[in-house]
């Protein structure tokens, strides 16, 4: 099982990061900011600690920092929009 820590960057002076992706498949993997995950279109697998979950249009999934997780593709194509918000801001607005 190939896993990682992936590095997110906030260099744009603001906390929170959002884009979408489409075809999404990511290995396990895991970063220290709380990322959402909201599918547009088709549907994925998503696996949290020890939990798979399959996700379809509309559903949200919540990764909390550290959390190892990773994305897998469906028959379907897929869209998902994910949101990166910083752990430092995450910190400082709930101790």
């Amino acid at each position: 099982m190939d896993m990682r820590p992936e590095t997110i960057d906030f260099t744009n002076g603001i906390p929170v990061e959002a884009y979408v992706r489409g075809g999404c498949q990511y290995p396990y993997h895991w970063h220290d900011i709380l990322e959402i995950l909201q599918v547009l279109k088709g549907s994925v697998h998503i696996g949290i600690g020890d939990e798979n979950l399959l996700l379809r249009e509309n559903d949200i999934a919540v990764v909390n920092m550290s959390e190892l997780h990773r994305i897998t593709k469906t028959h379907e194509d897929n869209e998902i929009l994910f949101i990166q918000i910083d752990d430092r801001f995450c910190q400082s607005v709930l101790p």
